[in-house]
């Protein structure tokens, strides 16, 4: 799942690979922590979140690919896919941490 992401980031390098996997477990470690979820609950959504993030880093040049921004998708996509958050509040979210821009 995570090469499949980084697809979308072209011809990515091993280290980029567990940089993902790097992110994808502190965001997966900090959901299960901050909102008192178990673990596994949130890694069956893994799969579908991986999914998105690679759609997503289709549509965006390759300047506007940055840790930041796959933090956040991640973070936010995982709570949306959990029903702890609705698409307004998502919106919201990604609005007021420019992520449009």
């Amino acid at each position: 799942m995570v090469d499949d992401a980084y697809q979308a980031l072209e011809q990515s390098d091993q280290s980029q690979r567990e940089q993902l996997g790097a992110v994808l477990k502190a965001v997966i470690d900090g959901i299960a922590k901050n909102r008192g979820i178990e673990r596994a609950k949130i890694l069956d959504k893994k799969g579908e979140i991986v999914e998105a993030l690679a759609v997503y880093l289709k549509s965006l040049p390759e300047a506007q690919r940055e840790w930041t921004g796959i933090t956040t998708f991640l973070y936010i996509k995982f709570h949306q896919t959990l029903g702890l958050i609705n698409e307004t509040q998502m919106l919201k979210i990604l609005m007021s941490q420019n992520f449009f821009a």
